[in-house]
């Protein structure tokens, strides 16, 4: 009898723990969807289908959204995990925005043109390996490569057909923004139970007037303004002392870096 208990509880163990092993596929998902949205913006970019591989640039952003979210609410998260993810993020936020920018625009440019989407893609990779390396709580140092990639595809979709050169000066400063310690927000871990919105009244106030002016432009905005988050609260509060204090006050858990 107590042998039959036994075997029953060592049942439902090992149910368990494969159930666990299953679950832990799920965020996998979620980083191939990203890296399948990147490989097909570039079959669109050798298309000549540039907006399509905006799209699909923005569908890999929402892929990656959600993979990071999903290992962390089913306990999966791990180093397997994150390699993943940031050979994802290389193709679709890196080396994709930065051949349909060629595509559009910078092939004009001749060899500059060569060497600004080469910087972009390389930022972008340096951007990565800080990241796996420093593993900085609370806040990211430099601007994500999302960011980054997702800016240029909102750009492609919201300015139908732009040529000029504000478009090869722009990346070269998202390129900086990646590689720079600038520090952007982590939304993810907000002290939401004492939240600090006053930095933001500015923003909204002008998100409000944008939308309201053009309603179009609600697909770049969210892209353009945390991408000006970092300089903006570098405005705001100052380099260093006032900064990092500021972002340690949205949770008070966070660690010394």
């Amino acid at each position: 009898m107590k042998w039959k208990i036994n075997r029953r509880v060592l049942g439902l163990k090992v149910l368990r723990q494969r159930g666990r092993k299953g679950l832990s596929v799920v965020p996998h998902l979620f980083t191939v969807g990203n890296l399948t949205s990147g490989v097909l913006a570039l079959i669109f970019v050798l298309r000549g289908q540039p907006v399509s591989a905006a799209w699909m640039i923005i569908l890999a952003v929402v892929f990656d959204g959600f993979d990071g979210r999903i290992a962390r609410l089913l306990r999966a998260e791990g180093e397997f995990g994150r390699q993943m993810d940031s050979l994802a993020d290389v193709v679709s936020f890196g080396v994709a925005p930065a051949l349909m920018m060629y595509q559009l625009d910078l092939h004009r440019w001749g060899t500059y043109g060569l060497a600004v989407t080469a910087l972009f893609a390389v930022s972008g990779a340096l951007r990565l390996a800080r990241f796996n390396i420093l593993r900085v709580s609370g806040h990211f140092t430099g601007l994500p490569i999302t960011a980054g990639g997702g800016l240029m595809a909102a750009l492609v979709l919201y300015g139908e057909g732009l040529h000029t050169l504000a478009l090869p000066i722009l990346m070269l400063l998202v390129s900086y923004l990646m590689i720079s310690t600038l520090p952007y927000p982590d939304f993810k871990k907000l002290n939401r139970s004492h939240p600090r919105l006053t930095p933001y009244l500015l923003p909204l106030l002008a998100v409000v007037l944008l939308v309201r002016a053009d309603p179009r432009s609600l697909i770049a905005l969210p892209m353009v303004l945390y991408t000006l988050s970092g300089p903006y609260l570098l405005l705001l509060y100052g380099w260093g002392r006032s900064v990092t204090p500021w972002l340690r006050s949205l949770n008070p858990r966070l660690r010394e870096h």
